[in-house]
């Protein structure tokens, strides 16, 4: 699908009476994994991938690990998937190089490759006018211009969890989401904390209340991550676009 096309696509599953939703990933064919994901502006999207595993598991569930491959992403990643009950568990394994730069007091940014993350630790959560606000400003910082998703996550950490807050801003199709859960925002976080602090695991609070736990291992340049958390399938249905959408009559 062209790219013009699939922006049109994706602005017409986020409407409300739509499907909704928060992001819009595409399946194309792999070139040497079991699944590969294109997101709607090429961007880094952890929980689109880990959804992308548990759709490959249900579909096959002797297939776990899965193995991905997304165009936000240079290196392979691994997901592995069980049945939790009437849910799943869905970890997901890659390697990151840890671009965390330092921008003043309890404030970091950093880049996974094509999704970059602003931190800040605060002592309460600010309201989603005041994240948007300071999102925006943000989205103006030098050097990430091209990069084609920018997230805004304030955080309060108490030593027992992290509390998040993410805003995510996709450049290709003009959105702001405030997520109930955000994968990469989650290990930037955590990244963040590591800096500053000795620990490799933290249990990260969404603000849907799921938890994910991240785990991180270094290794030479590389940091090992793990994120993990129970999922669940809400729906599965074929949807057709009309028409109009494109124009068309």
């Amino acid at each position: 699908m062209a790219d013009e096309y699939r922006a049109t696509v994706a602005r017409y599953l986020l409407r409300p009476d739509v499907v909704g939703g928060e992001q819009v990933g595409f399946l194309t064919t792999p070139t040497h994994a079991d699944r590969r994901l294109e997101m709607i502006a090429s961007e880094f999207c952890v929980n689109a991938l880990r959804s992308t595993a548990l759709l490959a598991f249900i579909d096959d569930p002797q297939k776990s690990p899965v193995t991905l491959e997304t165009d936000g992403y240079s290196r392979d990643l691994q997901c592995d998937v069980s049945t939790r009950g009437d849910d799943y568990h869905c970890s997901i394994r890659f390697s990151v190089s840890c671009d965390v730069s330092n921008l003043g007091k309890d404030l970091c940014l950093t880049v996974l490759d094509r999704i970059a993350h602003f931190t800040v630790r605060v002592d309460e959560l600010p309201s989603r006018e005041e994240i948007k606000t300071l999102a925006r400003h943000f989205r103006s910082y030098r050097g990430i211009s091209h990069i084609p998703a920018i997230g805004f996550v304030p955080f309060v950490y108490s030593g027992a969890e992290v509390k998040i807050a993410p805003l995510v801003y996709t450049n290709s199709i003009d959105t702001e989401v405030h997520e109930t859960a955000c994968g990469s925002g989650s290990i930037a976080v955590a990244l963040h904390l590591a800096r500053i602090e000795s620990n490799s695991t933290y249990r990260i609070r969404q603000p849907s209340d799921s938890i994910y736990q991240v785990v991180l291992e270094s290794d030479s340049k590389l940091t090992k991550v793990t994120l993990g958390s129970e999922v669940s399938l809400l729906e599965r249905k074929t949807i057709t676009v009309p028409p109009s959408v494109f124009g068309e009559t």
